[in-house]
């Protein structure tokens, strides 16, 4: 029988294909909500469009508290398929169902229809991306995160450029959702496939539900979870005590752990500017079609981004993950802050593509520095999806903010030539487009270059707070905590059926 520790190394190929869901979710997620959501609803509802983007955000925290819950269950779920693969199934129905009703939101020109789809969208993809974030600590070795974590970051960042490109291509709305539906469906295939976890079985009900209640836990407790665990997962039976004292961790046993979350949350608190960005390209920059030209600009970003981030994981598996994760704040801290005083578009292109060096860096190694810190690694699924949670509110927060701040600093002689796209379809950039593009009827409201000022400005400032949380973090520590547990604390598990390996 192996144990969990016995994590044998994979061919990069392999990891590349049981990653492959996270191209599935980058295509959706990150065209969804960065550019069709603040499209569409300044289309339907064009007045306070930047607060009601705001407050969607602000609630899509609560659906995407749906990865941390089912993942609780996912670490101790029995089933043959694995831990993972059930779950992984049942987020792409739920992501497949949010799609399709933000395709009759915005066929309707309901704001409310687009925004219940979106939710449920985001609650899908949301349990998705944390699932497979566990995934990554379980079926590969420590010295492989650096590589995994790159492979994963491969596959977000080629899926973000496939979804921003149907914004540059000028598809339809209807098209883009029915693409977004094909996608998730074709992509989950090779996790299922490729993901060969073993069926767990409980050798020791007592010590697997103390660790899995977490560091504070009683062996009493223990007993009573470990009995909830029955020939399938532990979704039959759940105790909100259970659950919440489950995810405590002592803070000075793993402050390492608690520094990665903080680095990750301050990281993306900043990048969520990059939700506002088209609206700041039409009020101040003053690019016709500013839809397509965020999509252009995102694509010459996440091309950068994907030049970056291939070798950075095997280069820190060598080098040290700080170096470099201190080298890519400061380019983004840089790129943020150059954003409030670029002169035109040649520049702004410029600033991107630094931004997107600083992303593709960060972005790989945040997945390996939370792998190398995580306080057990029988549990990883509730502790990366702790990760995963910390990214999406710091991003659905600091939105919330960026939002409100653009409203209150809004003024009304800030100006540009509105130009407008249908609801369905996201118009090209060409060269004639910005002699043939015709103002818009609809009066649409434009937000202050003091409010882009303040806003780049902040996101720099949550950039600085991640370098500091970055510098004071250890990770051979966690690694050495993480190699303390004995052979008998581990889980036996049986065979997969399918892996002939």
């Amino acid at each position: 029988m192996k144990k969990h520790s016995d994590v044998e190394p994979k061919s990069w190929y392999i990891i590349l294909l049981f990653m492959s869901w996270m191209f599935g979710y980058a295509v959706v997620q990150t065209s969804l909500a960065s550019i069709l959501l603040p499209l569409e609803i300044r289309e339907i509802q064009p007045t306070g469009a930047a607060a009601l983007v705001s407050i969607v955000g602000g609630i899509s925290i609560i659906f995407s508290l749906t990865g941390i819950i089912v993942v609780y269950w996912s670490d101790t779920c029995t089933s043959r398929l694995g831990r993972r693969r059930p779950f992984i199934l049942i987020a792409t129905v739920i992501a497949i169902i949010g799609v399709f009703g933000f395709l009759i939101g915005s066929v309707a020109e309901s704001v409310g229809v687009l925004i219940t789809g979106y939710m449920i969208a985001i609650s899908g993809l949301s349990l998705g991306t944390s699932v497979m974030s566990a995934l990554l600590p379980d079926l590969t070795p420590q010295s492989q995160h650096g590589l995994a974590s790159g492979l994963m970051t491969t596959h977000s960042l080629l899926g973000s450029a496939i979804g921003y490109s149907f914004a540059a291509f000028a598809l339809p709305t209807t098209v883009i959702c029915i693409i977004y539906i094909i996608v998730l469906i074709v992509f989950t295939v090779p996790t299922i496939i490729f993901a060969k976890e073993k069926q767990w079985k409980l050798r020791d009900s007592t010590i697997q539900g103390k660790r899995l209640l977490g560091e504070e836990g009683e062996i009493q407790e223990g007993n009573e979870v470990a009995r909830k665990i029955k020939n399938g997962c532990q979704a039959s039976v759940f105790a909100f005590r259970d659950f919440f004292k489950a995810y405590l961790f002592s803070p000075k046993k793993h402050p390492d752990f608690l520094l990665s979350l903080v680095m990750g949350g301050c990281f993306f608190m900043s990048a969520s500017v990059m939700v506002y960005l088209q609206y700041w390209i039409g009020d101040i920059i003053c690019a016709p079609e500013p839809a397509s030209v965020t999509a252009i600009l995102s694509l010459i970003s996440l091309f950068a981004s994907l030049v970056a981030a291939l070798p950075t994981g095997p280069l820190s598996d060598k080098l040290g993950r700080r170096p470099l994760i201190l080298v890519a704040l400061f380019i983004v801290a840089v790129a943020l802050a150059s954003f409030a005083v670029v002169p035109d578009m040649t520049w702004v292109y410029v600033v991107a593509t630094g931004y997107g060096i600083g992303n593709g860096i960060f972005r790989t190694l945040s997945y390996a520095v939370t792998c190398d810190t995580l306080p057990s690694k029988v549990a990883s699924g509730k502790y990366m999806a702790m990760g995963t949670l910390v990214m999406i509110c710091g991003t659905t927060l600091s939105q919330v903010i960026v939002g409100f701040m653009l409203e209150a600093f809004n003024t009304p002689s800030t100006s540009c030539p509105v130009y407008s796209s249908s609801s369905s379809s996201l118009s090209a950039l060409s060269p004639s487009s910005s002699t043939s593009a015709s103002l818009s009827s609809e009066e649409t409201e434009h937000y202050s270059r003091t409010g882009y000022n303040a806003v780049f400005m902040l996101c720099c400032g949550f950039t600085v707070c991640s370098a500091v949380a970055a510098v004071f973090i250890n990770t051979n520590r966690g690694k050495r905590a993480q190699q303390v547990a004995s052979p008998e604390e581990q889980p036996v598990m049986t065979a997969d059926p399918d892996d002939n390996n």
